[in-house]
């Protein structure tokens, strides 16, 4: 392996245990909302099971948006928060008292989740062509030498 290669190989060894150096729990909630996310603001007071958070807070999308690029990141989940898995509420409606589960309508679990890129799945295509292309011109001026 050639000096430059392995500088690039260290270079994104880094950036990729740059990027997952961060880490936090959540409320994970699938069910009833547009598209899966993480609300991460939890509310004060409560301690106990299920815990709640809030949902005019702001939250994170777990999928990219379309159109994404690399630039923007998005939370991944990397397992549970506890062990056995832990409910959670995401609010709804704003109640006076945390405890009147009626205002809390989002169900989800306890979830650790860290940031990532978001994939080129628009570019494999183009990077496929470019790398076959760049094999074939190597063979063929190994042939010729």
């Amino acid at each position: 392996m050639s000096i430059p290669s392995r500088f690039f190989v260290v270079t994104m060894l880094l950036v990729f245990s740059a990027i997952s150096a961060f880490a936090a729990d959540g409320c994970y909630v699938f069910l009833s909302v547009p598209e899966p996310r993480i609300y991460y603001v939890q509310q004060p007071g409560s301690t106990g099971t299920p815990v709640q958070f809030f949902q005019g807070s702001p939250f994170y999308n777990v999928n990219c948006p379309a159109g994404a690029s690399t630039a923007t990141t998005h939370p991944v989940i990397t397992g549970d928060a506890t062990t056995p898995r832990m409910n959670c509420w995401a609010e709804k409606y704003r109640g006076t008292n945390f405890n009147n589960s009626g205002n809390y309508i989002y169900n989800g679990y306890l979830v650790s989740y860290t940031f990532m890129p978001c994939p080129i799945d628009d570019y494999i295509v183009i990077v496929i062509i470019g790398m076959a292309g760049a094999g074939v011109v190597r063979l063929r001026r190994k042939n010729l030498a």
